[in-house]
């Protein structure tokens, strides 16, 4: 949703490193398909956003050089189950999970 999204840019921001992402050159990757509502928000939001297509792909096909926004996919170390509207993000310069 567009609050996943406010809430992945506002983790960017809180961190000392800027990172900018041009989204003609991102792709979406859902856990599984529980997570398509999700996904199809996020890319709609993206889309209007960014001013170009934005695919959802599957982790075995996300082509090289693409930045990656994960839903459903914690970052590596996270606690695996959270409360209500809990949740955690990880952005970097080559992919946003969460």
């Amino acid at each position: 949703t567009l609050l996943v999204l406010l809430l992945i840019l506002a983790g960017a921001a809180l961190f000392a490193k800027e990172v900018k992402i041009d989204l003609t050159n991102a792709v979406i990757v859902r856990q599984n398909k529980v997570y398509d509502p999700l996904a199809k928000d996020l890319q709609k939001h993206l889309e209007l956003i960014g001013g170009g297509k934005v695919a959802i792909v599957p982790a075995s096909k996300v082509p090289a050089g693409k930045y990656v926004f994960y839903v459903g996919i914690a970052p590596k170390g996270a606690k695996k189950s959270f409360k209500g509207e809990e949740g955690i993000y990880l952005v970097t310069d080559k992919a946003a999970c969460g």
